[in-house]
């Protein structure tokens, strides 16, 4: 029986790489991913190979719908139950854009794709969007952004992935104290006060997502002013703040209950 054993256990089971077998990644995941074992979860896993990280998912989520996508068709194999299969290139935004809007959004996304540099920005761009609030992008084996490897899966990259969530820790960890206004990538200035956490561990990276919660307030059908008792023209404000939302003030001003 595989329901009373660990994460890393069930790796060990299914002699995936992802255990302490090897990367020993599955210890350092079940710390974040354990209050979500018995729940009705959706998770994704760019890259299937040969499907044993996707026995891990079922065995360890037993209540989840899991995705898995990879590039080659061989891979369909592995579907079965709650589990499906899609072929789909990484590189390719509509691709992740199909994935995304067909399974999505997820509780868990686990990229083991092609750890090519612009690969694995890509999918963090493209894929991120589709996590829940609360939930987890996970990406492996960034020891392929160092070192020897280096010239095999730079790519066409001028950054590597490290590099580039580096950027957002910046933004995530200086805070109001980093320049937001001067980026130009909408990926940095939208989740770079929207995320809980970045954590490293060895060749891996998890980010918890979680959004601001937005102010909505319900807009009625009104006059555009009206004349009060004194003959004094008042007038109800509408706005769009950043970060914040659209606010509605039909006394006349916004209060953001800012300091």
């Amino acid at each position: 029986m595989l329901s009373n054993k660990s994460l890393d256990e069930i790796g060990v089971h299914f002699k995936t790489d992802k255990s302490s077998i090897d990367h020993n990644f599955l210890n350092f995941y079940e710390m974040f991913l354990a209050p979500l074992r018995n729940k009705k979860i959706k998770l994704l896993e760019i890259g299937v190979l040969n499907g044993k990280s996707i026995r891990v998912w079922e065995a360890y989520f037993p209540n989840a719908e899991i995705v898995g996508a990879d590039i080659v068709q061989a891979s369909k194999r592995f579907e079965k139950d709650r589990t499906k299969i899609e072929i789909i290139d990484q590189s390719n935004l509509e691709d992740l854009v199909y994935l995304g809007s067909k399974h999505g959004p997820f509780d868990v996304i686990i990229e083991d794709g092609s750890h090519m540099w612009e690969h694995q920005i890509t999918s963090l761009r493209t894929l991120f969007p589709f996590v829940k609030d609360g939930g987890y992008y996970i990406a492996e084996d960034l020891q392929t952004n160092f070192g020897e490897r280096y010239s095999h899966y730079k790519g066409v990259a001028t950054i590597s992935f490290v590099d580039y969530v580096k950027k957002l820790v910046d933004f995530r960890v200086g805070d109001e104290e980093v320049d937001i206004e001067s980026q130009e990538d909408a990926f940095l200035t939208t989740y770079g006060r929207n995320i809980d956490l970045i954590s490293f561990a060895k060749r891996a990276c998890l980010i918890k997502k979680r959004m601001k919660p937005r102010i909505q307030m319900a807009v009625e059908n009104k006059p555009i002013s009206t004349i009060d008792s004194n003959g004094a023209l008042q007038a109800s404000i509408y706005a769009h703040v950043r970060n914040i939302g659209d606010i509605y003030s039909p006394n006349g001003y916004i209060n953001l209950g800012l300091q």
